[in-house]
């Protein structure tokens, strides 16, 4: 019988590091299953990683949104799906599909890779989101799914613990969990947001935003009015 959080099993052991003994308290795996994520079969049955149609909107709305990373591109995307007429302003003077040479060239700078945080994960919640989005066809080319991850002792390389991502997440929260470049990820949300008739307007740098308008100015002395204006300039 597996012991009880009340009453758990202790097992003393031997510290290597300092010679002492400790003790440490366990918990048996249950003999029987937990039905925990059963509560996720009618989540489930709602949810699918295909494309989805959403609503449109009642009111079509001329949105601006003020820069073109991650998500400002996101929120583009999610706009555009309802039927809204959506323009991103972005002042970097390329924007687009990342050529093979910069890929290589980043690779080489190991160092500035991580600093900048170039690989991201996508957990099953943001994927089947994703994907319902249209993305799977831009995300699927250059996504990585691991099957697993494994946690090792830090001094002996000692596997200690093992989670399960394939089959296991698809079939338990209906979504693969990817890992995926920054720059890939960037370029999968561009041609999502072009491929739904966002309009993306580089080397435009906003300068001024008027709430009363509302409006926005650039830098050459454009001034855009439009019916919301979000700001995803990450400053």
């Amino acid at each position: 019988m597996a012991p009880s959080f009340e009453e758990p099993a202790t097992i003393a052991a031997k510290d290597h590091l300092n010679g002492t003994k400790t003790t440490f308290t366990s918990i048996e795996d249950p003999t029987y299953p937990t039905r925990s994520l059963h509560f996720l079969q009618p989540c489930n049955k709602n949810n699918t990683t295909e494309t989805s149609s959403p609503k449109l909107a009642k009111v079509k709305l001329n949105v601006i949104i003020v820069g073109g990373g991650l998500g400002g591109l996101a929120c583009a995307i999610a706009l555009a799906r309802r039927g809204h007429n959506v323009e991103v302003f972005e002042q970097a003077a390329e924007l687009g599909e990342v050529s093979t040479a910069y890929i290589i060239e980043c690779i080489k700078l190991t160092t500035e890779i991580f600093q900048v945080g170039a690989g991201i994960q996508i957990p099953s919640n943001s994927s089947r989101l994703l994907n319902s989005w249209g993305l799977e066809p831009f995300l699927k080319p250059v996504v990585v799914e691991p099957t697993g991850m494994s946690f090792r002792r830090w001094d002996s390389g000692k596997l200690i613990g093992h989670t399960k991502l394939v089959p296991d997440f698809r079939k338990n929260f209906n979504g693969p969990y990817y890992v995926i470049h920054r720059a890939h990820f960037h370029d999968a949300l561009y041609k999502r947001a072009l491929q739904l008739g966002v309009r993306v307007r580089i080397a435009s740098r906003v300068e001024k935003y008027d709430s009363e308008a509302p409006s926005i100015q650039l830098a050459s002395g454009e001034v855009i009015k439009s019916d919301l204006i979000i700001a995803a300039d990450g400053e």
